[in-house]
């Protein structure tokens, strides 16, 4: 694969296989997230399935033109090896992926990875392999631990089997990260100065010396949370506007750029700028449209929808926030349809909507399921009225 800054080939043994492909900015936007997505699954040890899911969206990707991908499949007499090249010399900014280097030397051999691994599995797991599965074993089970809420085991996990096992191994990164959890742990209990502490004394640090300059703004960003917590909004928004969003944008990093406008924005609505809130909320949306980034367009919907009755304009907020439950059912999200079915009923109920009982009927379930008692002791509460106004309509009728 020959890639630069305009466009790419396939060659299979030095012959083409199709014709040139243009990148389009959403070809652009396309190799930014995925880059993003797999460096994140990398850096959290995600599984190989994580990985897969990045695999198959790529070969849709390549084989989008029409089938020259699988031509070179097609032709193929050994095992696939993908190799990123120059054909010219683009500026860093020009390029829309980072630059894999491999020798040209290498091929399909004994010494390769794929061999690595096969004569591995043949002849059973290695004690390294074992060892490194147990630590990634342990980390998800903090993660889990986490979830459920159980810090305290959480954070027993990360302090006393993780870190001792990084820092043993001089894994600088693995145990920066495993201070990023216990972090994460102090900034849910409200232990505000330690979080701070571990953000800007232990992960800063070892994120600048790799060079790491995504993960050193993702920690900036924690930074910022913290600030933002502590009602330090002036701080809050420094850190977005000149540390976060420049690394971001530099890197093409769509969006973590999406993310970092909307947390501008919802510093603004928080000031009560509800017109700079409304319009950074705006560009935020439009980025997760550019992506196709459902999930971020229901968030950025959501977030509108909030400016919206906040300026007491329902008409505008019930459309975005329609939009929202429909995305968050789409992709079955239980927790979302009962926020966002909540908020929406009653707007409908208020409205005389007859849609009102069946979205507050749903968001109760869907309520129910995340263990949301609250909003289901909210809706059963609403139900007599409901049921008044449907007598009242049968009435009428």
């Amino acid at each position: 694969m020959v890639l630069d800054a305009s466009g790419f080939e396939l060659l299979a043994d030095g012959t083409r296989v199709g014709r040139r492909r243009v990148l389009s900015p959403a070809d652009v936007a396309f190799l930014h997230d995925v880059a993003a997505r797999y460096a994140q699954a990398v850096y959290r040890g995600g599984d190989m399935s994580a990985f897969l899911v990045l695999g198959r969206e790529l070969y849709a990707w390549l084989d989008g033109d029409g089938g020259q991908f699988a031509m070179l499949l097609s032709r193929a007499r050994r095992p696939v090896v993908f190799e990123v090249r120059t054909v010219g010399s683009p500026s860093e900014a020009g390029w829309p992926v980072g630059l894999v280097r491999r020798s040209r030397r290498q091929r399909w051999t004994r010494t390769d990875w794929g061999w690595r691994s096969w004569r591995r599995r043949r002849r059973g797991v290695t004690t390294w392999t074992m060892r490194r599965r147990r630590r990634r074993s342990w980390g998800q089970i903090g993660d889990i631990a986490y979830d459920r809420g159980e810090l305290d085991e959480a954070f027993r996990i990360r302090r006393e089997v993780q870190l001792p096992v990084y820092e043993r191994l001089g894994d600088i990164r693995a145990a920066a990260i495993a201070w990023g959890n216990i972090a994460d742990i102090a900034y849910q209990r409200g232990e505000l100065d330690e979080a701070l502490r571990i953000r800007r004394e232990v992960q800063l640090p070892v994120y600048e010396r790799l060079g790491d300059i995504r993960a050193a703004a993702i920690a900036w960003g924690n930074i910022a949370d913290i600030a933002h917590r502590r009602g330090e909004l002036d701080e809050a928004l420094r850190i977005r506007r000149e540390v976060q969003l420049p690394v971001y944008e530099r890197l093409g990093d769509t969006r973590s750029t999406a993310i970092t406008w909307g947390k501008i924005a919802d510093i603004a609505h928080q000031r009560g700028d509800h017109d700079t809130a409304a319009t950074l909320r705006q560009r935020s949306l439009e980025l997760y449209q550019h992506l196709g980034d459902l999930d971020g367009i229901a968030n950025a919907s959501c977030g509108l929808a909030r400016i919206d009755l906040d300026r007491d304009d329902h008409p505008s907020a019930i459309p975005r926030l329609a939009d929202a439950l429909q995305i968050v059912t789409q992709l079955q999200q239980p927790d979302g349809i009962a926020v966002v079915g909540y908020t929406l009923g009653q707007l409908l109920l208020a409205a005389g909507h007859a849609e009102a009982a069946e979205v507050l009927t749903a968001s109760a379930d869907a309520a129910a399921e995340a263990g949301l008692t609250d909003i289901v002791h909210a809706i059963n509460d609403l139900l007599p009225q409901l049921d008044q106004d449907t007598r009242s309509d049968r009435h009428a009728t």
